[in-house]
């Protein structure tokens, strides 16, 4: 997917983790893993590759990466479903410790994540929708730590996590704690989600927590995490679609009607053109999303929710169209194509749906305008 320049070490992260999928990831390992009671068998060997390090600060233990390597990792991991806890815990959880201000505390946490921890970032709820600003749960002091209280929606991979960040309302603003999963007060329902990924809600009811970023940076941190997660969601998206693209181009290449290949009638081989059409506009979308990993924050929230608005409505086109010239058969366990769709489907309305994008960046694109 990534068809920009790479670097040398860039060029050997995609191909390392390319081959490596190639080798130890075939889809019939997807869908024998698919909604695995434990975190996803090969998450030990992304930890000795690095993976989890590479979004984290060189200051902090980490590589230091940007965009482009997340950009190349979510093509990776996505083009092979591979599900394990690399978002919430590399892209999500490593984002909100860099902004912690207890300097041995965001250390200590980072080495966690580098050394292979599992995270989960606990902030949506029951009624929030995609507002990401719509925080209930609260926390209040008590002894060296604090006492928290609410409920939280959809976590992925809370059940298999070793550290939860929590965020809560604190003295007026929102802050974020690590909660120990085992804590007392915490009550984790975990469930299979339609994709085969991990997901939990969370009923918080003086769980104990330790302050990891305060209400002053809380909601920026938590701002600052969602848009890299969206970010990373268009390119898992781009390289799924490109996916498919290719598996009903092969499979229309050989399914017989009427005596010859559907592949050769007129109106399939425009639907396929469409389709690839769509999903190199949001190849592109995904790039210059990529391209805003460390932007100020206005100008990363309108290009990551322009890119997702459209590559939800391209993921819509190309998905359905993929199952429609498989046939019944686009849909069955057994057919590859049938996992990519679900994926590809949960992706288009994790944390936005192209509805809610679409009058996001509108609204930020109408303030960008007046603020100049």
């Amino acid at each position: 997917m990534v068809d920009i320049t790479l670097t040398e070490e860039q060029r050997m992260l995609r191909e390392t983790l390319e081959r490596y999928l190639g080798r130890e990831h075939p889809m019939e390992a997807r869908t024998a893993g698919a909604g695995a009671t434990g975190t996803d068998g090969h998450w030990r060997s992304f930890v000795e590759m690095g993976l989890p390090a590479v979004p984290v600060s060189a200051d902090n233990g980490g590589i230091g990466g940007g965009g482009t390597e997340i950009a190349i990792i979510a093509e990776q991991l996505g083009r092979n479903l591979v599900a394990a806890p690399y978002l919430e815990t590399a892209v999500m959880a490593a984002s909100i410790v860099e902004a912690c201000d207890d300097v041995g505390l965001r250390r200590s946490l980072a080495e966690e994540i580098v050394a292979g921890s599992v995270y989960a970032v606990a902030h949506f709820e029951p009624d929030s929708r995609f507002d990401a600003g719509h925080v209930n749960a609260s926390a209040v002091p008590q002894g060296d730590g604090f006492v928290l209280r609410g409920a939280k929606a959809s976590v992925a991979w809370a059940d298999r996590a070793e550290r939860l960040l929590v965020s809560a309302r604190l003295d007026g603003g929102v802050a974020i704690f690590a909660v120990d999963p085992g804590a007392a007060g915490l009550d984790v329902k975990a469930y299979v989600t339609n994709d085969g990924q991990r997901g939990a809600d969370l009923r918080l009811s003086g769980a104990k927590g330790v302050l990891v970023v305060g209400p002053e940076r809380g909601g920026d941190a938590i701002d600052t995490a969602i848009g890299r997660a969206r970010i990373y969601l268009a390119c898992e998206a781009a390289a799924i679609m490109r996916r498919m693209c290719d598996l009903t181009r092969e499979y229309v290449a050989t399914r017989q009607q009427f005596g010859t290949a559907i592949g050769s009638f007129q109106v399939i081989q425009h639907r396929l053109v469409d389709m690839y059409s769509q999903t190199e506009q949001s190849l592109s979308m995904a790039l210059l999303a990529a391209g805003s990993w460390d932007a100020p924050a206005a100008e990363r929230d309108r290009v990551t929710s322009a890119a997702r608005a459209l590559v939800s409505r391209a993921g819509r086109f190309v998905g359905q169209n993929a199952v429609q010239l498989h046939g019944g058969i686009g849909m069955a366990w057994e057919t590859p194509l049938s996992h990519y769709f679900k994926r590809l489907t949960m992706n288009g309305i994790q944390m936005g749906d192209e509805s809610y994008h679409l009058r996001r960046f509108a609204s930020l694109s109408g303030a960008a305008q007046r603020a100049r």
